[in-house]
């Protein structure tokens, strides 16, 4: 005879099994909606970026990128420390501050070859150029290409000499990406120039600069074909308020260039049309609101509106007549310690 199942334990067991289907239903389908929506987000995120890089002038003078990390970057106790939090907000050049924000959400794209912090950066408004920075505690020669349109990295011929904490700058004149100092591989200050041609793939070095320095700030003008170098760390570990002009095709320093108002190290800094703009600095470990513009053509400094907060070493670009300000560290927050707010520019 053919066993009959309990009248309640059937009807338990049909519940069960729509309680099942149920909760596939809630997770699988929202699950499949989030990756459609990511794909579609991703092919937009490209096409968003093709189209930003597109309206950016060339050779701005990008700083240190915290962006090309896959790691935070920590304070550290022993020298003039970072740390990172990406935000952005504008500065209105033009009026001196309150410019109106515009930009899109953060997207998140391929990450950089490796784990490392102050990673140097520039553009020559098409890739972007990543050299050295600080791998698993050392000074790393990688050098990488990013293409933002088919969102990949790709390797070029390493750096010659290890170092991070260096600007670097992008000449569309000789097609050439210069790396001015740094901290090397002995954790020293630097004064050697690099040089890597675009062209011909090779490295050289240039004539020293006139003195060693990291956590310099760095531009090129295109009015008259020549680099800036300001201020930054010097051989003895303290801000400097030089400024230094360099000509790329002489290969020749002029250090008769007006100095910056204090000492400076770790500023965030960008380029808008012959003006430098430089916004925070180390100062002792409590960071600085300070923030200040360089007329090339007047060769002469004048003090601009303070930053909202203590900063030291926020990512800076300038687009049309806005800068922007990223991240950055706040020392006043003390070792191992991130910025945790936005910066309202």
């Amino acid at each position: 005879m053919k066993k009959q199942i309990n009248p309640t334990i059937k009807a338990h067991l049909i519940r069960s099994a729509f309680y099942v289907i149920l909760l596939l239903a809630v997770c699988v389908i929202p699950f499949a909606l989030a990756q459609r929506n990511t794909n579609q987000r991703s092919a937009a995120a490209q096409k968003q970026v093709a189209q930003r890089l597109a309206t950016m002038p060339a050779a701005t003078g990008m700083p240190l990128s915290r962006a090309l990390t896959k790691a935070p970057m920590s304070a550290d106790v022993t020298r003039p420390g970072h740390a990172s939090k990406p935000v952005a907000r504008p500065v209105n050049t033009a009026s001196g501050g309150g410019g109106a924000c515009n930009l899109g959400p953060w997207d998140i794209v391929a990450n950089y070859p490796l784990v490392s912090e102050s990673v140097s950066v520039c553009s020559d408004g098409t890739v972007a150029y990543a050299v050295g920075g600080s791998a698993g505690g050392a000074p790393t020669n990688a050098f990488n290409v990013y293409d933002p349109v088919a969102d990949t990295w790709t390797p070029l011929p390493n750096i010659p000499g290890a170092f991070y904490d260096a600007p670097s700058v992008y000449d569309p004149t000789t097609n050439s990406v210069y790396v001015f100092g740094g901290l090397d591989a002995t954790f020293t200050p630097s004064n050697v120039l690099q040089i890597y041609n675009v062209g011909t793939g090779i490295w050289t070095t240039g004539t020293n600069m006139p003195g060693a320095r990291y956590f310099a700030s760095g531009a090129y003008y295109p009015g008259n074909g020549k680099i800036y170098v300001i201020a930054g760390f010097d051989s003895t570990f303290l801000e400097t308020s030089t400024t230094w002009e360099y000509d790329p095709v002489a290969d020749t320093w002029d250090t008769t260039r007006a100095n910056t108002p204090i000492p400076l190290g770790g500023s965030g800094y960008s380029i808008v049309g012959q003006n430098i703009y430089l916004a925070g600095t180390w100062n002792n470990a409590t960071g600085s609101t300070v923030h200040y513009r360089y007329d090339i053509v007047a060769d002469s400094w004048t003090q601009m509106a303070d930053v909202p907060v203590p900063i030291y070493r926020p990512d800076a670009a300038a687009i049309g007549t806005n800068t922007y300000l990223v991240g950055g560290g706040n020392p006043d927050l003390g070792a191992r310690r991130f910025l945790q707010h936005h910066l309202h520019l």
